[in-house]
């Protein structure tokens, strides 16, 4: 699943958003309920850096740890990418906030 927004960071608590950048961005949400759902990281890299020729930056939110080392892992090679650090359903999904 692909959320492409551009977020307010002011409107969230702190503890949540400070580690948001303050350019435009993007979440890619690159885990499933199943591993044969996934799609290749190369998928996923691809995506991201297509969508940073078009000015977005990646933000990788990751529930459980392996989710948070792939995510992680993509970030490392994404420019300007962020693995976003651990957070319960309720804080990533009061992150979405139109501009």
């Amino acid at each position: 699943m692909l959320l492409i927004r551009q977020w307010i960071s002011a409107s969230a608590p702190s503890t949540v958003t400070n580690w948001l950048p303050a350019t435009p961005y993007v979440v890619l949400l690159t885990a499933t309920s199943r591993n044969d759902k996934l799609w290749p990281e190369s998928h996923w890299l691809e995506l991201a850096k297509h969508l940073k020729a078009q000015g977005f930056n990646a933000s990788l939110p990751g529930g459980s740890a392996l989710e948070r080392e792939r995510a992680a892992r993509l970030a490392a090679n994404l420019p300007e990418a962020i693995a976003a650090p651990p957070m319960a359903l309720p804080e990533l999904a009061g992150l979405p906030q139109w501009r």
